[in-house]
């Protein structure tokens, strides 16, 4: 069959090369995305438009060749990266838009809706049906100014529908390879869970907060006492819970109000918008900027329509330098999360 890479001409944009390199766990390492992705192990990979990930050579080969009457036997996994030239395109596309488009370039065919997940905190759109001849699943997000594709070709349509619970697993076991070790796990008051890194502190909030974790136990005892937040020095990743009504927010609001909301009540310079996210099953938006106070913050805001709650995932640290290398270590986070809402208070 005719390999998968195609010029988005509709972006404007040119494929990554997206470098794999097998880690000691047998992931396989794309660089230039800064994750790790997880495929059985003894798979052989190839580089090409992305990277390649199969069983054998000769599944690559059925994938690469030229005749669309060719399938492979066994799954073949491929990943591209496509940059973006606009940068504000990462922020005012729509993912379903670009999943649209993917799939029109792709000839990539399918009567269902593409189902929503979470890659590492970001919205996925997943979406299973055939491509020529051979069954075809196709997962599309955005990151870092980049639209990444992560595909997979089986022998016929029904073979693909069998693989959905381990394409599952891929998405949900991605990682992020410059994250800190996550290997403490917080619960408040309330039952919200998150994994967190060792060292760090752990403060159950009050007043709409569910819990903060500190990088430092001063600037947690500082919160504690209720000294002013001015004397904090260093990293935290903080938790917080706000009613509808308290935002102004209704049942039909878009997850884009929120970024107008956190614009104007956050006071933000040097404002950047990260586009959507997907947390406990809600959606949600992302962003970050400079606070008045110097210290520079990145927030997801995402939407409970079930309960009219709003709920903020704030990482602050001192630097924007500091803040950018430790956003996998909170993007990780947010994806560790586990909420149970029947715990919340009324």
């Amino acid at each position: 069959m005719k390999r998968l890479f195609v010029l988005f001409v509709v972006f404007s944009s040119v494929a990554l090369a997206a470098r794999a390199q097998v880690a000691p766990d047998a992931r396989f390492l794309i660089a230039d995305l800064g994750l790790e992705l997880p495929v059985p192990s003894r798979w052989t990979y190839r580089e090409g438009d992305g990277v390649y990930f199969a069983a054998t050579d000769a599944d690559i080969d059925a994938v690469l060749d030229d005749n669309p009457a060719t399938v492979p036997s066994t799954p073949v996994i491929q990943m591209v990266a496509v940059q973006l030239q606009n940068p504000q395109a990462v922020t005012a596309l729509p993912l379903r838009d670009a999943f649209n488009t993917a799939a029109r370039q792709l000839q990539f065919n399918t009567s269902d809706e593409p189902l929503p997940s979470s890659v590492l905190g970001r919205l996925a759109l997943t979406g299973f049906g055939t491509r020529q001849n051979a069954g075809f699943i196709l997962t599309v997000w955005l990151q870092d100014e980049r639209l990444v594709l992560l595909s997979m070709t089986t022998p016929d349509a029904a073979s693909a529908q069998a693989q959905a619970r381990a394409w599952g697993t891929i998405l949900s076991t991605i990682q992020a390879v410059d994250a800190l070790p996550l290997e403490r796990r917080a619960v408040s008051t309330y039952g919200f869970e998150m994994a967190y890194p060792e060292g760090w502190t752990v403060l159950n909030l009050e007043a709409g907060g569910l819990f903060g974790v500190f990088e430092t136990a001063a600037d947690a005892q500082l919160v504690a006492s209720g000294t002013a937040t001015s004397g904090i020095r260093d990293s935290s990743v903080v938790v917080s819970v706000n009613r509808f009504e308290e935002l102004r927010l209704t049942d039909d609001s878009p997850t884009t109000a929120l970024q107008t909301i956190l614009s104007a009540n956050l006071g933000l310079t040097e404002q950047v918008t990260h586009g959507e996210f997907f947390v406990n099953g809600m959606s949600g938006t992302g962003l970050y900027g400079k606070m008045p106070n110097g210290r520079w913050l990145y927030v997801v805001g995402v939407l409970d329509t079930v309960n009219d709650l709003v709920f903020f995932y704030m990482l602050a640290a001192p630097t924007e330098a500091r803040l950018l290398e430790l956003q996998p270590t909170y993007l990780t986070m947010l994806h560790s999360t586990n909420l149970d809402l029947s715990q919340l208070p009324r």
